[in-house]
């Protein structure tokens, strides 16, 4: 599987998830958020950001029967600066794109997971699919951006106690490698250089597993850890290991 993604450049005009939103109350030791669909496999394009972020709109979908499968590879093509060149994307810019294009149905735009179906153009009814189908981006209402940053595990626990999805950018050690089904637990950070990064979803939390972890959906397949996911404890979420976490919190369909 080919990994990697750009970490975000800062912007002081990012949003922080406010500490002024419902805290988990002290009973809710667990809450694990529904994906109707299986975990994805990217393979060798290095669209684990798409991936992430397109799951994550799927599950705020699924809070409002019926749910619409998006297509990865579209936000994909439509996000990176020249669509045939497979870079790697920021978490910032993937939500731009997906507030302002949008992202359509899989059924619209379902190449193969491979070099060349990510160089394949969408169609011009993909981009009207996708019109309806967007990230919200600043509501004036709320005056604030609905995609937001969290700064620590509580804030983490927060956003998804509160139905929130998270996508989440790290450093990929000697630990992550190591995940399997055997082994569902991401080890502490070694004491080694890393340069390839990876982005997941983060779809819910329990304190049980691990002293407390957080549950990753991993863009490796169903055959990578355990079933595609694996356990991020507190502890690791909070260290230098994590890159960025952004929590998202309306789409507009």
């Amino acid at each position: 599987m080919t990994r990697g993604y750009q970490p975000s450049s800062f912007d002081g005009r990012d949003f922080v998830f406010s500490a002024e939103d419902p805290s988990v109350p002290p009973s809710a030791s667990s809450r694990i958020l529904e994906h109707p669909y299986p975990p994805r496999d990217q393979r060798d394009v290095p669209c684990c950001v798409s991936i992430a972020l397109c799951a994550a709109m799927e599950i705020l979908d699924a809070s409002v029967p019926p749910t619409t499968q998006l297509s990865p590879l579209f936000h994909y093509y439509v996000t990176r600066p020249d669509p045939y060149n497979l870079g790697l994307l920021d978490i910032r810019a993937a939500f731009s794109t997906a507030a302002s294009l949008g992202v359509c149905a899989q059924t619209l735009h379902a190449p193969a997971m491979t070099a060349r179906g990510a160089r394949m153009a969408p169609t011009p009814e993909a981009f009207a699919d996708a019109e309806q189908r967007k990230l919200v981006g600043y509501d004036p209402a709320r005056r604030r951006i609905q995609y937001e940053l969290l700064e620590d595990v509580r804030a983490w626990r927060t956003a998804l106690f509160a139905g929130f999805p998270i996508i989440a950018g790290f450093w990929v050690t000697s630990a992550y490698d190591a995940l399997s089904k055997k082994n569902p637990v991401h080890g502490s950070p070694p004491a080694e250089p890393s340069r390839a990064r990876h982005c997941v979803l983060i779809l819910g939390f329990d304190d049980l597993v691990a002293e407390g972890a957080f549950l990753a959906k991993d863009s490796g397949g169903p055959g990578f850890a355990s079933g595609g996911s694996w356990w991020l404890p507190y502890q690791t979420a909070d260290s230098s290991l994590v890159i960025e976490a952004w929590a998202i919190r309306r789409i507009t369909y």
